[in-house]
């Protein structure tokens, strides 16, 4: 889960992204969701966009510009990463994503619409979690 502003965007596994007013702690409202192209592990929050890592599937790029219409929601671009993604971070240009026994893969995401695969390193041990 990840909060920015007012909303928290919730990474449910099978229901997906989930995105939640939370301005009133007293009175959570779920404003949003995006029905991923498999189950939800770890979102992470850039620039309008939100990177979701979906297990085999790799990662997606979400754009999430205009939150307040969820029907506006939608899948800019797909990485089918080669290991099983469970956890990213996003730092300037590159997406790091802890792809289980495929260990770290980079992903260049200058260009949301058009990311992709800068280097994959895999790891004797597998990797689940990735953060700076």
């Amino acid at each position: 889960m990840r909060v920015a502003g007012k909303y928290a965007y919730v990474a449910d596994e099978q229901n997906g992204l989930v995105i939640i007013d939370v301005s009133n702690p007293q009175k959570l409202s779920q404003v949003g969701r995006y029905a991923a192209s498999g189950k939800v592990y770890d979102v992470h929050i850039e620039g309008g966009y939100d990177y979701l890592v979906v297990g085999d599937k790799g990662f997606e790029v979400v754009n999430i510009s205009n939150v307040s219409n969820p029907s506006n929601i939608s899948r800019i671009s797909l990485v089918d990463t080669p290991g099983n993604a469970a956890s990213i971070y996003v730092q300037g240009n590159h997406a790091y994503v802890a792809d289980g026994e495929n260990g770290i893969v980079v992903i260049d995401v200058s260009k949301p619409t058009q990311p992709r695969i800068v280097h994959d390193s895999p790891w004797i041990n597998e990797i689940r979690s990735v953060t700076f």
